[in-house]
């Protein structure tokens, strides 16, 4: 009988789903050797150990994530909507996708340490060249808008690894008490905090220029 291949794709959603369900200590190959209907001994041919499949699947799955918020952004031209989009695409990316919600939830240095703290070189290295969890999508949309001069000169850097910490607090706060805060209003107030600020300038009508949230652009 001639064996079924697979692609690379589909044997990462399948390991995400069992390291979901299990945690990665209790979770074995031949765990997710059945759920795929295949020997424990043919997942070697697609990946070196269990640690190296836990740490490609979770990568897939952040490449997704990434992929959803980029999509969202490309919908407007206009910078700041675009980190608005962003904003609201990444927590109900998350808030809707059960399987990596529960890997975060079980995982928590994924939060907590830096990827090249956590994944092996070889798996970390294209990754972070192409995204950084979310942190060099959000630099771009920052040198977008100050070379538009929609937003003041300030250091990139600085200023994106800065937002990216709040972007992630804010996460954890949602997997930590999903049930007693609003996703929509906490998107909200983090929009206004970051674009906004909160010194009331009486110059300025605020009410025009705050964010009030979902299918207000």
């Amino acid at each position: 009988m001639k064996k079924k291949k697979y692609s690379l794709e589909q044997v990462y959603e399948s390991a995400l789903g069992v390291f979901a369900r299990f945690g990665y200590k209790k979770t074995t190959m031949d765990d997710i050797a059945k759920q795929m209907g295949m020997s424990q001994g043919n997942m070697y041919l697609y990946v070196k150990s269990k640690r190296d499949l836990y740490e490609k699947s979770i990568i897939h799955a952040l490449y997704k994530y990434e992929k959803f918020m980029i999509d969202a952004l490309q919908t407007d031209e206009d910078v700041v909507k675009q980190i608005i989009a962003m904003s609201e695409a990444g927590f109900m990316y998350i808030a809707n996708n059960e399987e990596l919600r529960a890997i975060l939830v079980s995982d928590k240095d994924l939060l907590l340490r830096s990827p090249a703290e956590i994944f092996s070189s070889d798996n970390i290295e294209n990754y972070m060249e192409d995204y950084g969890f979310g942190k060099n999508i959000l630099a771009r949309c920052l040198t977008q808008g100050v070379k538009e001069k929609r937003f003041r000169k300030f250091n990139i850097d600085y200023i994106s690894e800065l937002l990216h910490q709040i972007y992630i607090m804010f996460i954890k706060q949602i997997l930590i008490m999903p049930e007693e805060i609003s996703i929509r209003e906490m998107t909200k107030e983090i929009v206004n905090l970051v674009l906004y600020g909160i010194v009331s300038d009486q110059k300025i009508d605020a009410e025009k220029i705050t964010y009030k949230g979902y299918g207000d652009r």
